[in-house]
């Protein structure tokens, strides 16, 4: 990626640097069981630029997928990152690491998905290890229940305890979201997320109307509402951030 590459496409969080990701696999296919492949990964990713190595990942992987469509995995990595700038690695805005300074932590990894095949599945995931010069603890879940044919409803709880040294921040964040997709018809939709993220202190609604009026052809009314949980309006009520409406009309042009 030059210094003077311009991604006018899409989005490069920066430029003048080089990369290489090699990995390689192995296949084990069992003959019964639950089990329907076990697939054992190594791989190796470097970032480096004109001066020094900035990024590296060293990691084992692990997927075992089963008959049942479920799913488990693990991993377990070596990562070094090197900072350019000041960094809070809680996002709390507290004192932050020193910037032209590089960090080695290792991390373990594991996940469970369930039978999606199911009216009721769930996702059950977690990790420990160590975090810049400290330590992170997580733990989260999703659950996701099908009221045939109409109805999804989705409930995602995600935990993140962040333990640094002194004079830097310890944390405990939260995210908690709830999702909800009402199927009317062939040709309208709706659907309606909740997000409250303890980082930011901050609750997010978000409603979607979408209309299929044509192939390929929507029309979209989208509401969002922030609110900031810091500081209450005086009636006690939460202080909205801000709010919109916005609407989108896609069209497909078969020429």
């Amino acid at each position: 990626m030059g210094d003077n590459y311009n991604a006018e496409a899409g989005f490069v969080p920066r430029t003048g640097f080089f990369r290489i990701n090699p990995d390689l696999g192995y296949n084990i296919f069992p003959d019964n069981g639950a089990f329907t492949r076990h697939e054992i990964t190594g791989e190796i990713e470097y970032f480096w630029d004109k001066e020094r190595n900035t990024d590296r990942l060293w990691g084992v992987n692990y997927i075992g997928s089963m008959f049942n469509t479920g799913r488990l995995s693990g991993s377990l990595q070596r990562v070094y990152t090197y900072l350019f700038e000041p960094f809070d690695p809680t996002g709390t805005d507290q004192m932050p690491l020193a910037e032209g300074e590089g960090y080695t932590y290792h991390l373990l990894q594991a996940s469970y998905r369930s039978d999606a095949r199911k009216l009721l599945s769930y996702v059950l995931r977690g990790s420990i290890g160590e975090y810049f010069d400290g330590e992170r603890y997580n733990v989260g879940t999703e659950f996701n229940y099908r009221f045939q044919p109409f109805v999804s409803l989705g409930l995602n709880l995600n935990y993140n305890r962040i333990i640094l040294p002194d004079p830097f921040a310890t944390a405990n964040l939260f995210l908690f979201g709830s999702r909800m997709d009402i199927t009317l018809t062939k040709r309208i939709f709706f659907t309606n997320f909740v997000q409250y993220n303890s980082q930011f202190e901050n609750i997010n609604i978000n409603a979607r109307f979408q209309y299929r009026f044509a192939p390929v052809s929507d029309l979209f009314i989208v509401y969002t509402d922030n609110y900031n949980t810091i500081d209450f309006a005086p009636e006690g009520t939460l202080n909205p951030v801000n709010r919109a409406l916005i609407l989108k009309l896609t069209y497909w042009l078969n020429l």
